[in-house]
């Protein structure tokens, strides 16, 4: 089991580093995305793993969500998103992370959140934006394609009966199957 004492990390304290992001992909590690990068944290060791450079993005680049799946690393930033191998053991290095950066008609956007969607229908991996909504990623060939919610901030993305839902400023969106639209008002209150 994991250890009965408490496991602090003093850099999380008010006014230090602001926490964004927490993912769990298993009973040990905790992925925490902040405010200069992210910490990997292994509950068991107390190891604290820090990843400050991300790829060809700044320094200390604030990540927005980070999660782990298909045996890789993904961070959003208001800059672009960066991808890992999860068992990489040099993480830490520049080199090890691939960074992209969706530039719809010239500007670039940044992301608020990941989700991978694997279910009897598709394998997508989808990002919500920081102002041009949701996008899927085509990971085969590194580019970023529009999808029906194209103007808007997605604030965060989940899975559960049956859909995919995403929590955006003008409302709730759904998908189903392949396609997203707005919840009507019986979601409102």
């Amino acid at each position: 089991g994991l250890p009965s004492e408490p496991v602090t990390f003093p850099e999380y304290t008010p006014n230090r580093i602001g926490l964004n992001s927490l993912f769990a992909p298993n009973d040990s590690i905790l992925f925490v995305g902040h405010t200069t990068g992210i910490d990997i944290l292994n509950l068991r060791s107390r190891e604290v793993r820090t990843v400050t450079k991300l790829g060809n993005l700044a320094q200390n680049t604030t990540v927005n969500d980070v999660k782990a799946f298909k045996e890789k690393i993904w961070a959003c930033t208001a800059v672009g998103l960066a991808v890992a191998d999860e068992g990489n053991p040099n993480l830490d290095l520049e080199s090890s992370w691939k960074s992209y950066v969706y530039t719809p008609f010239g500007q670039a956007v940044g992301f608020n959140c990941i989700l991978h969607v694997k279910d009897q229908y598709e394998e997508m991996i989808y990002l919500g934006t920081q102002g041009k909504g949701i996008v899927w990623y085509d990971e085969k060939n590194g580019v970023f394609w529009e999808s029906a919610v194209t103007d808007d901030k997605i604030y965060s993305m989940s899975q559960g009966m049956g859909r995919v839902w995403a929590a955006g400023q003008w409302g709730l969106y759904s998908k189903f199957v392949r396609y997203w639209s707005l919840m009507d008002d019986t979601y409102r209150n």
